[in-house]
């Protein structure tokens, strides 16, 4: 007879746009097991076969790690997507175009020899923030929000335990949408206009912003500004109580959220906040979660 701690686990994965990684969960404790760990670069244009056959590569080698059989899957990946029914609409978005309309759900389970019912899907940023819940010391009353900021910008909310798709990144903002404005993509282009110089990514500009050059400055104040902006056209000045910032970029949160906080402390009630203290491991635990 399967002892408790094998009956609790539930393999979590997160995929994003040029990676995947596997784990497997002791969804009890909110825990990726020790050595389960899997993970791979992908290439999100191949064609359909063989983006899902490196997922399920990674699945399986994640399994092998810990010496387990296939069972629950939790699956957190970026939308627009059909996370019941496993069917992706993801177009335009330089990632999985060649997904669009296929039932990868059906795809996965047959690659892994498993039935789709054991595959459960959801957004990615709302696994991010129901992974960070259970890591929560104190119950949190009212509106908590899941901010990812990295190469997009993800979001979800919970409204007294009722977890919400969050819709950030398309809301209209200035001369486009808010993920125009708050996102890696627009830090760096910004950085390059405005000192001619190019950088890999965001973690260059923070260590310019770390050694006060006034330009990484102004940028991340300006970062932070158009968050608080955001926040208040999308809620009407009516929330979040708490925000959980994840991300790479929250990594550089000490840089822009001064300027965030100041600049929505007159219109709205400034939430407490916090980084993510799961890191990477929180939509895979979120994810596992599904399960629950």
């Amino acid at each position: 007879m399967a002892d408790k701690q094998q009956e609790s686990l539930v393999t979590g994965v997160d995929i994003g746009g040029s990676h995947i990684t596997a784990c497997q969960v002791a969804v009890n404790e909110g825990k990726c097991r020790e050595g389960s760990m899997a993970r791979r670069h992908l290439d999100s244009s191949a064609d359909a076969d063989t983006i899902v056959a490196l997922w399920a590569s990674v699945i399986q080698e994640s399994l092998q790690n810990s010496k387990q059989q296939a069972g629950q899957i939790g699956i957190a990946m970026p939308g627009p997507f059909d996370y019941e029914n496993g069917i992706s609409y993801m177009a335009d978005l330089n990632k999985y175009d060649r997904l669009y309309g296929l039932n990868v759900k059906e795809m996965l389970a047959d690659k892994l020899g498993v039935p789709s019912t054991d595959i459960r899907m959801i957004n990615d940023a709302t696994a991010f923030l129901l992974g960070e819940q259970q890591q929560l010391t104190t119950a949190k009353s009212g509106m908590i929000l899941g901010v990812t900021l990295g190469t997009g910008l993800g979001s979800a909310w919970s409204i007294n335990g009722q977890l919400i798709e969050g819709d950030l990144y398309k809301f209209p903002f200035r001369d486009g949408v808010a993920e125009d404005y708050v996102s890696a993509r627009w830090l760096t282009q910004q950085y390059r206009q405005r000192t001619g110089r190019e950088v890999a990514g965001v973690k260059e500009i923070s260590d310019q912003a770390a050694s006060e050059e006034e330009i990484a400055c102004e940028l991340f104040e300006e970062f932070g500004r158009s968050i608080a902006e955001i926040l208040y056209l999308r809620f009407e000045g009516r929330g979040p109580q708490y925000v959980i910032l994840g991300g790479n970029i929250s990594l550089a949160c000490s840089h822009f959220i001064t300027a965030f906080q100041d600049s929505l402390r007159p219109k709205m009630e400034v939430p407490a906040h916090s980084v993510s203290v799961l890191g990477e491991s929180a939509a895979l635990i979120g994810a596992a979660c599904l399960w629950c």
